[in-house]
């Protein structure tokens, strides 16, 4: 199932900086991809990885984030992943509540450089399966 939702900046006006994304659940599966288009040289991307690698802290830097949980629910989940291809999946108990690694996911992300027109396009498939799956309930994204 394809999901399109609106992206929500979070404070500022962006500085010229534009994000669109979707996003499509395959049971315990999302693929999530980000398209963000700014000036030619504006945007500071991490250097490549060799192999995708789970990392704290990549919001400190350039990253794009989905906020996937049950309807309804307090807790959450909150997947980054960066134009590097490092990446983390972490639970929350509520809003910025409990942060805690959710183990047992699997994912895949490849680096990602800007293109010549400032362009870098970040992708990565998130399987929630195993221990970290609520499959019985509804997810929002």
């Amino acid at each position: 199932m394809a999901i399109a939702r609106a992206l929500i900046r979070f404070g500022g006006d962006g500085g010229g900086v534009r994000v669109a994304g979707a996003v499509a659940r395959h049971g315990t599966r999302l693929q999530l991809r980000f398209v963000i288009q700014a000036a030619a040289g504006s945007i500071v991307v991490p250097p490549p990885t060799t192999v995708s690698t789970r990392r704290d802290r990549l919001w400190e830097h350039t990253c794009c984030e989905a906020f996937v949980g049950a309807a309804g629910a307090a807790a959450y989940a909150e997947v980054n992943v960066s134009p590097s291809g490092d990446w983390n999946v972490y639970r929350f108990d509520g809003y910025r509540c409990g942060m805690e690694p959710v183990e047992g996911v699997a994912v895949a992300s490849a680096p990602s450089a800007p293109n010549e027109d400032g362009q870098v396009v970040v992708a990565a498939t998130v399987d929630f399966g195993g221990p970290a799956a609520e499959p019985a309930r509804d997810w929002e994204v």
